[in-house]
């Protein structure tokens, strides 16, 4: 089986706690463990004692780096853990012993783990289980039975989240993390897909992921909220200029395959004006001069409308959807420009 996982110290675990239930994460049990470790010439061998009817011989290999990392492994299950143990310890010969509390948590196909690790501290740990979307067990999760069986596949590996991906410095690795298990899988048709507001994709760091994604029949979904500096910085409040942005998409446009996706909402009662739009579309047509690209848009009422990213932060005010007909003849009028 195949996991990727990512491991962290933990330095306020209440904060932890709030930030799952907050994601929606659920907890899923408290279990004390110990792992021992045997000596073996390539891989780890571990057992893991969870009760005295109840051990997991633990077999992976998984590479010693920082940042996510992919791990294969087999399990094989024992109802006399000890007798087991003494035997490998015979046999092998064991190195390391490892006392944990460990906390279980489940947000869809992710496993969170809060473990108190003796001598060590508190560290969090997240395995992504892709086995059980591929065989299908994700569905048997109450958050995802409902599920129509026409959506019941496994679409993309999306890079995104409360903040811009491309800014950890272990970005290129994470998506080579994920190019790796696709083309392990033979899984030519999912792909890989960055949603990011465009601000770093200059970074060598990020074009080596980008170049990868690429290979990967990736795609870049970017950000573009504006037409004008004047509504860039009103609506995306970032120090980053808006001619970075701007040179940035048309970099990836030259190279990568790029939809833009935009937001435009009502403020205090006031839709954006056709000059915006305007200035909009005329941006679209500088950028798709580099390259092909493909805009998105919807007509929808904004989900979670806050100010920062502070989750405690007090919502924004006098935002709302532009209605369906208002926006149909901005674009129209627009694009016949």
């Amino acid at each position: 089986m195949i996991n990727i996982e990512i491991k962290a110290r933990c330095t306020d675990r209440e904060r932890a706690e709030e930030s799952l239930t907050a994601l929606g994460a659920g907890p899923a049990g408290m279990f004390d463990q110990r792992d021992t470790y045997f000596n073996v010439r390539e891989g780890r061998l571990k057992l893991r004692l969870i009760g005295p009817d109840d051990g997991h011989l633990i077999f992976y290999r998984r590479e010693d780096i920082s940042g996510p990392k992919r791990s294969d492994y087999e399990i094989a299950f024992t109802t006399d853990p000890e007798a087991l143990e003494l035997m490998l310890r015979e046999v092998l010969g064991s190195w390391i012993e490892v006392e944990k509390r460990r906390e279980v948590w489940l947000w869809e196909n992710v496993r969170i783990h809060l473990d108190e690790i003796k001598d060590l501290g508190t560290y969090v740990e997240l395995e992504a289980v892709t086995d059980r979307v591929l065989d299908g067990r994700i569905w048997s999760h109450p958050r995802l039975a409902g599920t129509p069986d026409h959506l019941r596949r496994l679409n993309d590996i999306a890079f995104s989240g409360d903040g811009e991906p491309t800014t950890e410095k272990r970005f290129p690795e994470a998506v080579q993390l994920a190019a790796d298990l696709l083309d392990r899988r033979k899984l030519a048709d999912v792909r890989i897909v960055l949603i990011t507001d465009a601000a770093c994709l200059h970074h060598d760091r990020v074009i080596r992921g980008l170049d990868t994604m690429h290979g990967a029949n990736g795609v870049i979904w970017a950000k573009l909220d504006a037409g004008t500096p004047e509504s860039y910085e009103r609506v995306n409040r970032t120090m980053v200029p808006f001619g970075r942005v701007l040179a940035n998409l048309a970099m990836a446009a030259r190279t990568y395959r790029v939809i833009v996706q935009s937001l435009f909402f009502v403020a205090d009662g006031d839709p954006p004006t056709e000059a915006e739009i305007s200035a909009y579309v005329d941006r679209l047509v500088e950028i798709e001069a580099e390259g092909p690209i493909a805009p998105e848009w919807h007509t929808r009422p904004p989900a979670v409308v806050y100010v920062g990213r502070n989750p405690s932060a007090a919502p924004a005010t006098g935002l709302a959807a532009i209605h369906q007909r208002e926006s149909d003849e901005l674009l129209e009028a627009a694009f016949a420009e």
